[in-house]
């Protein structure tokens, strides 16, 4: 990674970046939805789209300039993917997302201040923070969430004040939610949306995902999967293509892999109405049946680019395919990738989001590419050897919402 790039990576370990002042090419680089770029990952995700933009040098500075005006504190950054990710803390994260900016002295109960900074070095994504009198304050919402949690627990004092046995329980209860997967404590009920979204961890389970087929450099993949001995990786599929090559279509499904909806001609749907959505979604479904002459009813659908509001989200929800997103981008359409290879194998285990460490999850991979059919052998013979499963996505939504 160049010092450039790692520079905004860092960087996402302390800002919140409002997506209102980015412009609408970039809004992409906000994959979780919560109008703010935030975390290393998001801010990887705005560096690559800058360049690809072809703003280059000028679009990093107004970037950079965007991050120095931002006037959110680094401790709101802290639940990302540890309180605001279990269900019984959530409140207690919501109150330290008020943390005031502050100069010089904290503000707020500072009776507090030292077990805020105990509790941010308990967090494990962001080991390094610690929140002092530079900027924030423990609230009183976030004292009252304390109180709460106190209540619940008989051998607790409802103070609001985290001495040392409340701290020793906030740790314990994040270190349970941890030990079963953090998305497991999150139970959905069945007619809310499902989705895995880019800041999901799944430990040693990784899915394998393609887009924008099928295309005749499907083959290769198909090849390397099945001499993998694997079954059940997803192909998000555009109508259009599975209308130009339905024998690679048919293939697909007869190796044991699963369809997802890639919509009909890949389109940015957040730039279609209601309407245009459903009809996109539509025509791929339809495409699909006719070229496997038998109704094969998708339940997993990718929006291009990764793009979607709550409109999307809306026609998902209704129609009940649950929206797919990624934790490993291999970056395997880039032409530089393509051209050398051993760049998509980097991407993949020692990127910005490498698929090691815990993250798992759904890697991003496109079938339309010669290059990743000629490069994925050595990736899945790597999974293997880092001691990853390979898994599939379906298996990612039931690890997430079992209860």
């Amino acid at each position: 990674m160049d010092i450039q790039k790692q520079q905004f990576v860092d960087a996402g370990k302390w800002m919140k970046l409002p997506v209102d002042r980015l412009p609408d090419y970039l809004k992409v680089a906000d994959v979780n939805l919560d109008n703010h770029v935030n975390s290393p990952d998001e801010f990887g995700r705005l560096y690559d789209e800058v360049i690809a933009g072809g703003d280059g040098q000028a679009g990093l500075v107004a970037i950079a300039s965007l991050m120095q005006q931002s006037t959110v504190s680094k401790p709101e950054a802290l639940g990302a993917r540890s309180l605001q990710d279990v269900v019984e803390l959530q409140p207690i994260w919501q109150g330290l997302g008020r943390i005031i900016p502050m100069r010089g002295v904290t503000a707020g109960t500072m009776a507090l201040q030292s077990a805020l900074n105990e509790i941010s070095e308990k967090l494990p994504d962001y080991p390094k923070c610690h929140v002092g009198a530079v900027d924030g304050w423990f609230g009183a919402l976030t004292e009252q969430a304390v109180k709460e949690f106190q209540a619940v627990h008989q051998e607790l004092e409802s103070t609001g004040k985290v001495d040392q046995l409340t701290l020793k329980l906030l740790d314990a209860v994040l270190e349970r939610s941890r030990s079963i997967q953090v998305n497991a404590v999150q139970p959905i009920e069945p007619e809310k949306l499902k989705v895995i979204s880019y800041g999901d961890r799944f430990g040693t389970n990784c899915a394998l995902t393609f887009d924008d087929g099928p295309d005749p450099d499907t083959e290769a993949v198909l090849d390397a999967l099945k001499a993998h001995n694997i079954q059940g990786a997803t192909f998000f599929v555009q109508g259009i293509n599975a209308r130009r090559y339905p024998r690679i279509l048919q293939r697909i499904v007869d190796e044991g892999h699963v369809i997802g909806n890639h919509t009909y001609d890949h389109p940015d749907l957040r730039k279609l109405s209601v309407q245009d959505i459903e009809q996109q979604l539509r025509m791929c479904q339809d495409a699909v049946n006719n070229v496997l002459g038998t109704e094969y009813v998708m339940t997993q659908m990718r929006p291009p680019y990764g793009a979607f509001n709550d409109a999307v989200k809306g026609v998902l929800r209704a129609q009940k395919l649950a929206l797919i997103m990624w934790q490993i981008d291999s970056n395997d359409w880039r032409l530089e990738n393509r051209r050398n290879t051993q760049n998509i194998v980097a991407n993949v285990f020692s990127g910005y989001a490498p698929v090691t460490g815990g993250r798992g999850g759904a890697l991003l991979f496109h079938d339309i590419h010669g290059s990743t059919g000629q490069i994925l052998p050595d990736i899945l013979q790597r999974l293997t050897t880092e001691g990853l499963k390979i898994t599939t996505v379906e298996a990612l939504l039931q690890q997430k919402y079992s209860a």
